[in-house]
């Protein structure tokens, strides 16, 4: 199973990130002034992490917060629940591979950020608090991305499940859906889903055929010698 998702996903990473370039080339050159909250969010809490503190509490809770969700999601129960700095733990019906990985592919606290800006979006308007909207999620993406890096460093036995290469290509494939979603959620004006699932669909169709070339030409050299 390890090997057919390598397979499978590494071609989709090419694609991705050849997508996500895409999106953002277009939207530098036609919404460049969009990007600043999100850009001044993303140095604030740079800057916050550096010099201040690392809100590792709040990282451990949303970490296993989203093995608990995902537990439940997946018609599961949570027995125990634990988080402080020095690590958390659930204790859980069930597992599988969507569940132990879950919380480095999935940005929690942005998506809770969005949802409570649009509940409230529904009896006020926050028209105004937009920029402060885009400096939160920028912010969230950064602590997300961070600590998600600093968590990978050290012994994780949530990778275990499906294996250390595997998991890590899953976990950046999933993240780069998971910016891709965000960004044409924020520029819809611009980036249209059926545009996005096209412009993949031929990336991943390049990386597909250039990996089956190669090794053509690599089969042939071997035969040659």
């Amino acid at each position: 199973m390890g090997l057919a998702l390598i397979l499978f996903l590494w071609p989709g990473l090419w694609a991705m990130g050849k997508t996500l370039s895409g999106i953002f080339a277009e939207v530098w050159t036609g919404e460049r002034w969009a990007l600043w909250p999100y850009a001044a969010g993303i140095v604030g809490y740079i800057l916050i992490e550096r010099l201040a503190f690392v809100p590792l509490r709040l990282y451990v809770f949303g970490h296993e917060m989203t093995h608990a969700l995902s537990c439940v999601l997946s018609g599961g129960r949570v027995f125990d629940f634990h988080a402080s700095t020095k690590g958390g733990h659930v204790r859980l019906s069930k597992t599988n591979s969507w569940i132990a990985l879950s919380p480095y592919c999935v940005p929690l606290y942005t998506l809770f950020i969005l949802l409570v800006f649009r509940v409230l979006g529904v009896w006020w308007n926050l028209g105004f608090y937009v920029p402060v909207l885009q400096a939160l999620v920028g912010a969230s993406l950064a602590f997300h991305f961070s600590l998600t890096v600093f968590a990978l460093k050290c012994h994780q036995p949530d990778l275990k499940v499906l294996g250390w290469l595997p998991s890590m290509s899953v976990i950046l494939f999933a993240n780069g859906v998971c910016l891709t979603v965000l960004l044409a959620l924020l520029f819809p004006g611009m980036l249209g889903a059926v545009g996005l699932a096209r412009a993949f669909g031929v990336h991943w169709k390049e990386a597909v055929l250039g990996a089956a070339r190669g090794s053509v030409s690599l089969w042939r050299s071997a035969r040659g010698a």
